[in-house]
């Protein structure tokens, strides 16, 4: 799962009580976990999987997410603004998928390299 159900609900604002009244948690972890299936089906041919503590990735759930609350709960009367939201979200998949926006993983990167510096002085005059 690339985010949470407490980011989830706060970025629905002041209409998350409305709309996810009598909504289990753990039927917003099911969805949750279905958004993350579909990132998952779209970056796994560019990066190993999991993907932990991404931010663009938590913002694609996040928005993928929105949008299937509304399909589920609100007889698919999904707002102009949280459609726009859903097919950025995809468009940012399909750019992951085609190398436009590089994702790394943790064991994908390198250590430091050491460097050792020394102090010279130099007292001549050119």
């Amino acid at each position: 799962m690339y985010t949470t159900p407490k980011k989830l609900k706060r970025s629905l604002g002041d209409i998350a009580d409305h709309l996810l009244n009598g909504i289990k948690d753990c039927d917003i972890k099911t969805i949750l976990d279905d958004s993350s299936d579909i990132i998952n089906s779209y970056i796994k041919t560019v990066i190993a999987l999991p993907v932990e503590n991404n931010a663009i990735l938590d913002n694609v759930c996040i928005s993928l997410s929105k949008a299937e609350i509304y399909r589920r709960y609100a007889r698919n009367d999904i707002p102009k603004d949280i459609a726009e939201q859903e097919n950025r979200a995809y468009k940012t998949l399909e750019k992951i998928q085609n190398k436009e926006i590089m994702l790394t993983s943790a064991t994908d990167e390198q250590p430091d390299t050491r460097v050792s510096v020394e102090d010279r002085v130099f007292n001549t005059r050119i």
